[in-house]
């Protein structure tokens, strides 16, 4: 067993980490206090750790914690002071060769200060060192699969992101703040750095990079070589060259993180750098980005990655082993009970890190963001008074200093770091505190607040907060200030949402349709906001969208009266067409998060419900299917005829998430008495007797388009499949053996599954509350009918095909708006939002008497068998408990214009999900 060389007792008057003729002093933190000690270690004694040091690191069974690289039974202790006294040595060294220069680096970034703590079970907290287990992230990976009612746009879960690695050259990861992206990366770079070692040029070279260092005319290729001359020790004659070379050679791995803390000038440009530089990676790299996924709008075009949310089992399992089984078990009922608004900020690894430091020194939880972090940061003050710096400033003035500082770096527009001598600029020599002025030295409130953990020094000449979370929660206290003194700062919240404002959305073709732009200044205000409710005011008139974020923020504790006039705003803006599409998406994504005015909950009979709100249609003869004025007409459309309907009432909109919500908290799945004959068995799991197994579609045509390659090319003629569908998906299928197909299937529909929920309940593109509950089988669309029928005594059933068509096209409309296509009134393919959208998003595709989203958004469910033309009204084809296709009407977010006209009719198996959604239908009086 090895062990470290003795540091040397001898004091030279070097800083921390200065290379000083082949000696460093370097310092360590010992302690809950943090006591400073530095240590001096001789070039001799730093020589001979690496050198014991390299061997182990070249061990495909290396392992490196708790400063501890162990292999076999060797290992070396090298603590933190110096494993930073080895980084400055090694930068330190003339190294000409450039495999010398290369294997340096990738020791030096295994030592590196910012990375080593991925590899150590403990972690800073509040300036303890606390014992923490790892979260494991799971990720998704958006992908389009298949075509026409078949075609799914699906969120495929993956354990690991190296899947996303080996099968994309290159890529975005996506996540809510604090979830841990940068973690990703800098897990990544140590892994790879190792396996480069260990097996040499068969590996790929990692280079991990900051957009907020990126200078604003610099190209992407500019900037990767001045990174790498920064970061490569030894000496450089052509660093550009270099990683030109590797480039061509397939050699490199890049990690370019926090695309949202790019420097604002320039930044369109450089991103269609970044783009067309993605595009044309050689062959053998990877390139991966970071982002906030509400800051990317798809200008890269490359494949999306999101980080999931962690699970209530991860977050338990968390705060027991953080806290002890009792006390994290208490936090967890705290969580479930009294804040349930802090629970979904739970599921972010940096919240539930605040959390559960706040949990265990108070014993309770802040009741917000805001306040979590400012129990944070006056815990972190309040240690450093403790320990008596000789040059101790008030806290409160430290604070004020700092919230300045803050504030300058968002308003640079720069990212999240900046130069020191301009933070030294930046920070107020003096602060006034009540009604004294308190000196705040620049030098000594940046040493005070590296002491204290809020600032990092990353490299020698720049400095920034250390998360970016942090920044903002220190510009929301400066935002407060200037607020109070009569500042204007609404030019802080003004975003694009008009039709002729908004920007276009730069993304890939089948990329989905982004957010709308932000200001950069979205979650200082919500932190603001939740120190000082009053400013929610102020943002209304101005950023409606962003006064809602602010609302949800607060939770329980938000004002009555602002979440009413919050509604109000959200409304108007779902339907006014003068706002954009995205902003009025983003509007009715937070009235269903705030609570939907439209869809308001009542208690009937005992039971929580949400009456649909439905439009009433005459009684009378009604003309369905199509005739020779729809040259896209299918032969099962045709012949045009009368169908004689009694009076009835039809929903709205499709029925939401939001009420689907009440029949499976009221035990719907639990309830056979709801579901039909064939229904009962689904719940099971079992298949259905005589129906068709949904796999079979899949089976069935990957054969036909086997046995004849041509009808791929004729099914895209006659509009049934996207060119794309065929490329990306039927034209390799017809290559696998139909054992493959067969296995590949069955993954997608498995068999003996019993399940209770919708298939996208827990994905976060399609689950908001105002959005169209979609991913639900005949047999669950008929159960809920059922069980609001038998709550309510009212005769809730799903519309037969031929009121469904009725209610579309009275008059004979081609589209339920009238005879011309216009793909802005309707979320079919064509318009690329590629998920579904809030109900009544698209105001202009109603029908005259205001029935929404009948073209597009979901397939909808209809009560009837599939049936030849003429629809005959005394067939019993909308027998519940009979076997056969169930018919399917209006298309979805992923049909073509083809699909969404009124007379379309597809016949299905009842066990199909993936796309549809349902609307609901009772007879009337009138």
């Amino acid at each position: 067993m090895t062990t470290p060389p003795e540091a040397s007792p001898q004091p030279q008057n070097v800083h921390a980490g200065t290379f000083v003729g082949g000696d460093v002093r370097a310092r360590n933190f010992i302690g809950r206090d943090q006591y400073n000690i530095e240590f001096h270690f001789s070039g001799a004694q730093l020589q001979g750790s690496l050198d014991q040091l390299l061997p182990l690191l070249r061990r495909a069974d290396v392992t490196m914690a708790d400063g501890v690289v162990s292999s076999r039974n060797d290992s070396l202790a090298i603590g933190s002071a110096q494993a930073d006294a080895l980084v400055a040595y090694i930068a330190a060294q003339p190294l000409a060769d450039v495999q010398a220069r290369e294997e340096a680096y990738l020791v030096r970034l295994c030592l590196d200060a910012g990375l080593r703590r991925i590899y150590s079970r403990y972690v800073p907290l509040s300036g303890g060192y606390r014992p923490l287990r790892e979260l494991s992230p799971t990720y998704s990976r958006i992908l389009v699969r298949g075509d026409g009612p078949q075609r799914t746009i699906e969120r495929v879960r993956l354990d690991d992101i190296r899947q996303a690695l080996d099968e994309h050259p290159a890529f975005i990861l996506l996540a809510q703040p604090g979830a841990g992206k940068t973690t990703v990366l800098q897990r990544l770079a140590l892994e790879i750095a190792l396996a480069r070692l260990q097996e040499g040029g068969e590996s790929r070279l990692p280079l991990f990079v900051r957009f907020a260092s990126q200078k604003p005319d610099e190209a992407p290729l500019d900037f990767l070589a001045r990174v790498w001359q920064e970061e490569a020790p030894g000496l450089h004659t052509d660093a550009k060259g270099e990683i030109a070379i590797a480039l061509r050679q397939g050699r490199l791995c890049l990690l370019c993180d926090a695309l949202n803390e790019a420097r604002r000038e320039n930044y369109q440009q450089r991103m269609q750098e970044w783009a067309d530089f993605a595009r044309r990676l050689p062959t053998g790299n990877r390139l991966i980005f970071t982002c906030r996924s509400q800051d990317y709008s798809g200008g890269l075009a490359v494949q999306q990655v999101e980080v999931d949310p962690l699970s209530p089992e991860q977050i338990q399992e968390f705060a027991r082993l953080y806290l002890g089984q009792e006390k994290g078990a208490a936090l967890w009922r705290e969580l479930k009970s009294a804040h349930t608004d802090l629970l979904e900020l739970a599921a972010i690894p940096y919240y539930l890190l605040l959390m559960t430091e706040a949990y265990a020194a108070a014993g309770a939880l802040p009741k917000h963001r805001a306040a979590l972090f400012a129990d944070f940061v006056q815990r972190l003050f309040q240690r450093e008074m403790e320990k008596h710096h000789a040059d101790w400033i008030d806290a409160t003035a430290q604070h004020l200093a700092l919230s300045r500082l803050a504030f300058a770096m968002q308003e640079l527009g720069t990212g999240t770091q900046v130069e020191i001598a301009w933070a030294l600029a930046a920070i107020p020599p003096s602060v006034r505190v009540e009604w004294q002025t308190v000196a705040t030295a620049p030098e000594t409130i940046l040493r005070l607040g590296t002491a204290a953990n809020l600032l990092a020094l990353p490299d020698g000449g720049s400095l920034r907060f250390i998360h970016h979370l942090l920044q903002e929660y220190f510009a929301a206290e400066e935002m407060l200030r200037r607020k109070a003194t009569g500042t204007d700062l609404s030019a802080l919240w003004k975003v694009p949402s008009r039709v002729e404002e908004m920007p276009a959305a730069e993304r890939g073709q089948w990329d989905p349709l982004p957010e709308p732009p932000t200001s950069g200044w979205e979650q200082t205000t919500i932190l603001a906001s939740g120190l000082y409710p009053a400013l929610i005011d102020a943002v209304q008139p101005v950023n409606p969208a962003l006064a809602a974020r602010c609302l949800l923020e607060l939770g329980d504790d938000g004002d009555a009266a602002q979440k009413e006039r919050s509604q109000k705003a959200l409304l108007e803006r779902l339907g006014n067409v003068a706002i954009h599409l995205r902003s009025r998406m983003e509007a009715g994504l937070l009235l269903g998060r705030l609570g939907d005015p439209r869809f308001a909950v009542e208690t009937v009979n005992g039971v929580k419900v949400i009456l649909p709100p439905t439009v009433e249609i005459a009684g009378g003869r009604a003309e369905i299917g199509s005739d020779a004025r729809d040259a896209e007409a299918d032969d099962n459309e045709r012949p045009r005829h009368s169908v004689e309907l009694a009076a009835y009432a039809i929903g709205r909109y499709p029925v939401t998430n939001a009420e689907y919500a009440c029949f499976m908290q009221a035990g719907g799945y639990e309830e056979e008495r709801y579901w039909s004959a064939g229904g009962k068995h689904w719940l099971k799991g079992e298949p259905v007797p005589g129906e068709d197994d949904p796999a079979d579609y899949w089976i069935r045509t990957w054969r036909r388009f086997k046995d004849d390659p041509a009808e791929i090319g004729r099914w895209v003629q006659r509009g049934w499949m996207t060119e794309r569908d065929a490329d990306n998906t039927w034209r390799i299928l017809i290559t696998w053996t139909e054992e493959q197909i067969v296995a590949q299937v069955r993954e997608w529909y498995p068999q003996g599954v019993a399940v209770r929920e919708p298939r996208f309940w827990t994905d976060s593109a399609f689950n908001n509350p105002s959005q169209p509950v979609v991913g639900v089988c005949w047999y669950e669309a008929v159960a809920y009918a059922n069980w609001l029928a038998e709550v309510t005594g009212q005769p809730y059933r799903l519309p037969s095909e031929a009121e469904w068509e009725w209610a579309a096209r009275r008059g004979g409309r081609i589209f339920p708006w009238g005879e011309g296509w216009d793909e802005t009134k309707l979320n079919s393919l064509e318009g690329r939002v590629m998920r579904t959208t809030p109900v009544g998003a698209y105001p202009l595709g109603a029908t005259p008497d205001s029935i929404h989203d009948l073209a597009g958004n979901v397939w909808e469910w209809t009560a009837s068998r599939y049936a030849a033309y003429p629809y005959k009204p005394d067939a019993d084809l909308e027998n519940l408990d009979a076997v056969g296709s169930r018919i399917a009407r209006g298309g979805g977010w992923s049909a073509n214009r083809k699909m969404v006209r009124c007379a379309c009719r597809y016949g299905d198996v009842a066990g199909c999900r993936y796309d549809r959604g349902y609307r609901l239908a009772r007879a009337c009086s009138r």
